[in-house]
């Protein structure tokens, strides 16, 4: 072996050294050399830390606990640090890595509390008040979002009709509207983006679909333009006020 680290059971003078790290699972830390840091000295401040703090607060109730099955936060600390067998290490850091999912989880909640008290957003009159079963609130918008829903040649699932009734609800309030669509491949995503890209278009506001690549952005322009053949727009300075609509890319 290079450099192997062995723990002395007995010393040269015959005393025993430290039992509690023999015939156990041991946790190896990041050594330092510049700070004069071995892993068991770093191991035997987290030893006493841990004896020091006691049982530690739990902001996760038992019942959420238990309906999770998750171990309280003093027994993941324990269990990661101090496991007395092999595998409680990994019941511990499920419960630690749920923490940090946690504490994300509720900054960007809180974040979205603070946005949503401090900026204002733009109501699309043209999306009523609706349940989310139905397409209400498309059938009563103005013409383009209704004729593509009306016109579109795959019928729309009940999770499509679903999720535009919740985007309806967002844009008729006065907040700014903070939503993921998350689908598969095919589900069905751009074509609830594009209805509610209208429905700002049909409020008198602009809007832009946008890809991560090139390639995507030209497979939706392809796509788009024959779903919107033949959409037209309000356009005062032509003969009958209805002027086709162009797509840029």
């Amino acid at each position: 072996m290079t450099n192997p680290v062995v723990d002395v059971i007995v010393g040269a003078s015959g005393d025993e050294r430290d039992a509690s790290r023999i015939g156990r699972v041991v946790p190896i830390y990041p050594a330092s050399g510049k700070a004069g840091l071995t892993s068991w000295e770093v191991g035997g401040f987290i030893d006493e830390s841990l004896r020091r703090v006691g049982p530690m607060l739990d902001p996760v109730p038992d019942a959420a606990l238990i309906e999770l099955d998750l171990i309280d936060r003093t027994s993941s600390y324990k269990g990661i640090h101090l496991p007395e067998e092999w595998g409680v290490q990994d019941v511990a850091r499920r419960r630690l890595v749920f923490d940090e999912f946690l504490r994300l989880q509720l900054l960007l909640a809180l974040r979205r509390r603070r946005m949503e008290e401090s900026s204002a957003g733009i109501r699309h009159p043209s999306t009523t008040k609706t349940s989310t079963s139905d397409l209400g609130p498309w059938r009563t918008a103005r013409r383009r979002s209704c004729d593509v829903l009306g016109g579109h040649h795959f019928a729309l699932t009940p999770a499509q009709r679903r999720v535009l009734g919740e985007i309806a609800a967002d844009l008729a309030a006065p907040l700014p509207m903070h939503r993921l669509l998350q689908g598969d491949v095919g589900s069905g995503k751009t074509v609830v983006a594009l209805t509610a890209l209208l429905a700002s278009i049909d409020g008198g506001r602009q809007g832009a679909l946008m890809a991560p690549t090139e390639v995507l952005a030209e497979q939706h322009l392809a796509s788009l333009r024959k779903d919107l053949e033949g959409l037209t727009k309000v356009d005062d300075a032509v003969l009958g006020a209805n002027a086709p609509c162009r797509f840029n890319c």
